[in-house]
């Protein structure tokens, strides 16, 4: 949540430092989200079916995950092709597309320095405004975690301590 919370703050001056730390606290935010679950799910579940809960637990992670990345994706390609649209207006979809790619395409070397500016400026809004949804599902999901029921995950002997 903080890494999000983080990345919403970006602007075209942030640097790159900054992005990959911002970056390196989503990654384990989310790699300890993901660890959590399997061992509650192992800790919860009978011995019998521990294999079952495990799997089913991580194939809903990774259905989690990969649907996070289709709409995210979506949202950000949106975002940016309306936004250098409004202003780059005589430029194709196939030119606006090459600059939502990065700084090394052709497209984005013919612009004047002004234009480069503004482009750069609405691909890093874009960014900005993308992080917004995993913030809100974090902070969703780190508020939904206060209404769980306490309870010992330690196993003894396979069993859940009391």
């Amino acid at each position: 949540m903080i890494g999000s919370a983080l990345m919403v703050t970006i602007d075209s001056d942030t640097s790159p430092a900054h992005i990959y730390g911002y970056t390196f606290l989503i990654g384990v935010g989310v790699g300890c989200f993901q660890s959590a679950g399997v061992a509650f799910a192992s800790a919860i579940a009978s011995p019998i079916e521990v294999n079952n809960a495990v799997s089913l637990m991580t194939i809903a992670q990774i259905c989690g995950i990969l649907t996070f990345l289709c709409v995210d994706r979506a949202v950000f390609q949106n975002l940016v092709i309306n936004k250098i649209s409004s202003v780059l207006p005589g430029y194709s979809t196939n030119d606006i597309s090459e600059l939502t790619a990065g700084t090394s395409g052709s497209v984005f070397h013919s612009l004047s320095s002004d234009q480069k500016s503004d482009v750069i400026d609405q691909v890093t809004d874009s960014i900005r405004r993308v992080f917004i949804y995993p913030l809100a599902v974090y902070s969703f999901e780190f508020i939904l975690s206060f209404s769980l029921r306490r309870r010992k995950l330690y196993l003894s002997a396979g069993k859940v301590a009391k």
